[in-house]
């Protein structure tokens, strides 16, 4: 199922971050959307998922999101001269 955009999971969030927006950029698969919007300060609880109606796996998107950025930024310091 799709977001309807009912806010849950952005209204509960203790990290206070975007998770719609989140999703949008996990399913654009668009990491610098995600860096922007501060994937990275995920705690990774759970509670977006848990509130989600449309039962969306938030909080796995969102922490994988967090994993590609953290590799993305290990990638770019083994390569810097």
């Amino acid at each position: 199922t799709a977001c309807i955009r009912c806010g849950w999971c952005s209204d509960l969030c203790p990290a206070r971050l975007n998770v719609a927006a989140l999703n949008d950029a996990y399913e654009l698969n668009d990491l610098e959307a995600a860096r922007r919007l501060g994937a990275p300060a995920s705690v990774e609880c759970g509670i977006c998922t848990y509130v989600c109606p449309a039962r969306l796996p938030l909080s796995h998107r969102v922490a994988q999101l967090k994993r590609q950025l953290e590799r993305r930024a290990r990638d770019e310091k083994d390569h810097k001269p």
